[in-house]
């Protein structure tokens, strides 16, 4: 900083400090930024090979690890939340695992107590890393549990015999679960709240011969699940303060998948009077405003699974009526954009996720025994990851990425009377305020300063001017995790 007097000392200063200043900038910048990946962190899963076996990877900027599992079966669930916390579950090979925020490393921990002899059908997670998984035990009784730290928690009060075909968590901890259970009249819909490791009991008061397939849950605790009902109708239903408040949706068929964020915006998807069909919903309370969403594939056309991000835009997954691969991007107005996979006959996506940074993560099968993902761009273009002879069941597309720090900085001359201090400024971009708690910044190798997360300047003193200074940055969320770095180097003259 330049100090200031009057008269023609200040005028002599001014010019040294100017010039100072200048001769330092222009001497001794320099820097790199570490740009990190954009495309978040996902997770994809299912199986490998002829005589199957447990498949699961890291996508990090289009980039796909190798399989992270060593387990027999397959994989029928993944999920992946925006502290990259990741929960899979499948035939004898419920696993939990911690996914590092900028992709370098994979830690794949199994639950306790041990699930290997358990089907893990479906899992959710939340922004905490708290988890819900449904399925069977041993000894194929209904089974979901509440996993925190690696470690599952059974819920009590299920439904004997009951079949787990969806689950899900809100950030607040309450869970949803939902399928079915026999009579001998045949499948009656199931669905229910979990709080404190405790099932409700059944919300629904359907007949025989409906059942529900999909189910959501938003920050708010607002769940949406959906289904069919006894009269062979696709069934959708808000979940308000514990109570149902079933959608009229006038169609045949079901609803296969449902999604909603924490705006109350939901999308969902299944088939339908002739053919596909999705709609975008927009909740208010217990009523909802529905659109269904046009140019959908006619004939024995299916969505199988449907996503939305936090501004309203989704994807929608499945099958068209040539059984050939269908999926579309579906923006805010609920116009779809097709998603050209160039697969033919047989080719299915199962799954479907997308982000807020406009990125979706589509997988299935391509119709030749080979296994599809695709990492699909905001323009609906998608860039195949995996081929590999096998199935891709399950995806899920984070908004945890290394974060894009960019760092800036020059060296000052603060020139006092009697003598003159050198000093380096250094300034640089909070791009995930939620995500980064705090920073730690290196000067040539050594920790110079533990910083909060509102930091986004330093200034170090006493430095040389012939000296050069090489800084690194490094972001960490509330967990320790790296988010994402950056350097610079300030040169010596």
């Amino acid at each position: 900083m330049c100090n200031w007097k009057t008269g023609m000392d200040m005028m002599n200063r001014t010019l040294r400090c100017l010039f100072g200043c200048f001769a330092v900038f222009l001497s001794c910048v320099g820097g790199e930024n570490i740009y990190a990946e954009e495309t978040g962190v996902g997770l994809i899963g299912g199986f490998v090979g002829s005589t199957p076996a447990a498949y699961g990877a890291i996508v990090v900027n289009g980039s796909v690890s190798s399989n992270i599992l060593s387990a027999s079966t397959s994989l029928n669930s993944v999920a992946l939340n925006d502290l990259g916390v990741g929960l899979v579950g499948g035939a004898h090979s419920g696993v939990y695992s911690v996914v590092s925020h900028n992709g370098v490393s994979t830690t794949v921990t199994p639950i306790t107590p041990d699930q290997s002899a358990s089907r893990l059908n479906y899992v959710a997670i939340n922004s905490s890393g708290v988890g819900l998984i449904g399925g069977t035990d041993a000894s194929l009784n209904t089974y979901v549990a509440v996993v925190s730290g690696g470690v599952a928690t059974a819920v009590s009060n299920l439904i004997l015999g009951s079949v787990i075909e969806g689950v899900a968590i809100s950030d607040s901890g309450m869970g949803i679960i939902g399928g079915s259970y026999r009579i001998s009249a045949g499948p009656l819909a199931y669905a229910a709240l979990v709080s404190g490791g405790v099932a409700s009991s059944n919300l629904l008061a359907l007949d025989a011969n409906s059942e529900i397939l999909s189910v959501a849950i938003n920050s708010s605790d607002v769940g949406l699940i959906g289904g069919y009902d006894t009269a062979g109708g696709a069934y959708v239903a808000i979940i308000y303060n514990g109570t149902v408040y079933p959608l009229s949706l006038s169609l045949s068929g079901s609803i296969e998948s449902v999604a909603i964020n924490d705006s109350g915006v939901g999308l969902i998807g299944g088939i339908g009077n002739g053919g596909a069909y999705a709609a975008r919903l927009v909740i208010s309370g217990t009523t909802a405003t529905v659109t269904p969403i046009p140019g959908l594939p006619t004939g024995n056309a299916l969505i199988y699974s449907v996503a939305i991000d936090s501004y309203g835009a989704g994807i929608i997954g499945g099958r068209d009526g040539n059984n050939t691969a269908f999926a579309a991007l579906v923006d805010n107005l609920a116009v779809p954009t097709t998603i050209d996979t160039s697969l033919g006959s047989g080719s299915i996506i199962y799954s479907a996720s997308i982000n807020d940074f406009g990125f979706g993560l589509i997988g299935g099968i391509d119709g030749t025994g080979l296994a599809y993902a695709a990492l699909v761009d905001d323009q609906g273009v998608p860039t195949r990851l995996v081929q590999h002879t096998g199935q891709i069941t399950s995806v899920s597309l984070s908004n945890y990425a290394s974060v894009p720090i960019t760092i800036s900085g020059f060296r000052l001359n603060d020139d006092f009377v009697v003598v003159s201090e050198l000093f380096n400024v250094l300034s640089w971009n909070n791009p995930l305020p939620q995500q980064i708690a705090s920073y730690q910044l290196l000067r040539n190798g050594t920790l110079i300063a533990l910083l909060g997360s509102n930091a986004t300047s330093y200034e170090d003193h006493n430095r040389l001017c012939t000296e050069t200074d090489v800084y690194i940055l490094n972001a960490y969320d509330a967990l320790d995790n790296l988010l994402g770095t950056a350097s610079i180097t300030i040169y010596g003259k």
